[in-house]
């Protein structure tokens, strides 16, 4: 039996989960912020040990590769690929948005999940939810507030905006925050290992993984 280690360091939290072919197995979702490095291993070990199992019982790894913050997706990418190769397993490349918009696991409804980009814009996607499935209405990307909108409106239904950084609503005016059912949603690891296992025909060698900033990296910015 397959099982599906999911890794997510694309914001400021870290995001572990596990899964086998009968679902979630654990996850563990730790606020690390600049520690992203030195504890994802750790967690790694702690989830691993608490599901009774090893490393070495990895098959497939599941890794977001943005967008999101550049130095986050660097490290959880990193540490994917370097544990791909020493385990001679294959990784599959996740889309951070698709993630958030797992983890809130909404049935039968279209939800815009929205994470913070500089600038002022925002990574944005919009997904159908139809029977535990999503189906990308719009593909993630880069967009300023007016850009955003006006893919929301132009699919003509009522929308869930899904946010992990409430400051990001204030680029939203009162009418839009009722009309599009503004909800807090954060990434859970289990959701990244639950894609990975959705995707497993998308597995692809370590050396062909690579990240989608969505805009040129921004190192200087924190």
């Amino acid at each position: 039996m397959d099982v599906f280690l999911g890794i997510d360091c694309s914001m400021r939290w870290t995001n572990i989960g596990v899964s086998d072919e009968t679902g979630v197995l654990g996850e563990m979702n730790v606020h690390a912020g600049k520690e992203q490095a030195g504890m994802l291993p750790r967690m790694v070990d702690d989830l691993l040990r608490t599901r009774k199992l090893r490393l070495s019982d990895i098959t497939v790894i599941g890794v977001t590769v943005g967008p999101g913050f550049f130095t986050g997706i660097r490290i959880g990418i990193a540490y994917s690929l370097g544990l791909s190769f020493s385990l001679d397993v294959r990784t599959i490349p996740v889309d951070s948005l698709e993630v958030m918009a797992q983890s809130f696991g909404v049935q039968n409804e279209i939800v815009a999940p929205i994470l913070s980009a500089s600038g002022g814009n925002f990574f944005g996607a919009v997904y159908r939810c139809e029977e535990g499935r999503l189906s990308p209405m719009h593909e993630s990307g880069c967009f300023s507030h007016n850009e955003f909108s006006s893919i929301l409106e132009s699919i003509g239904a009522n929308v869930r905006l899904l946010y992990q950084d409430i400051r990001l609503l204030d680029h939203f005016s009162e009418r839009e925050r009722s009309l599009w059912n503004v909800t807090p949603c954060f990434i859970r690891g289990g959701a990244v290992s639950e894609l990975a296992r959705r995707y497993s025909d998308r597995a692809l060698f370590p050396s062909e993984i690579r990240a989608r900033y969505h805009r040129a990296p921004d190192t200087g910015k924190k």
